[in-house]
């Protein structure tokens, strides 16, 4: 299983911790958010994207992304987060979280 480096939350800029929260509340509660596009993630390697540790086979578990900061060429977003997410419970829970700036290739995993 590869090591991901490690990003604390602090370092990114207030707009990237906006889209952070956003993307926290839609996970857990289900909150829409303009901008923020959110959806499965496939977490395979086409395209040459990195795979992310394998979900738990048991339970309910999902990766989930969210694309934030839309471009002037109106491109999906620029910050590219990967939550894993429990959501065995009546409150999912965000087990993982994963950063991206370069369109899947290598992820950080995000810390407090």
């Amino acid at each position: 299983m590869a090591k991901y480096p490690k990003i604390s939350r602090n370092k990114f800029s207030r707009e990237v911790k906006e889209y952070l929260r956003e993307m926290n509340d839609r996970a857990m509660n289900g909150t829409v958010y303009p901008g923020l596009h959110y959806g499965p993630y496939s977490n395979d390697t086409s395209h040459g994207s990195m795979k992310l540790p394998p979900v738990p086979s048991k339970g309910d578990t999902h990766y989930f992304e969210g694309r934030a900061g839309m471009t002037r060429n109106h491109d999906p977003g620029r910050y590219r987060f990967v939550f894993l997410v429990d959501m065995t419970t009546r409150t999912p829970t965000v087990l993982k979280r994963y950063y991206t700036d370069n369109h899947y290739k290598s992820f950080f995993e995000i810390v407090d």
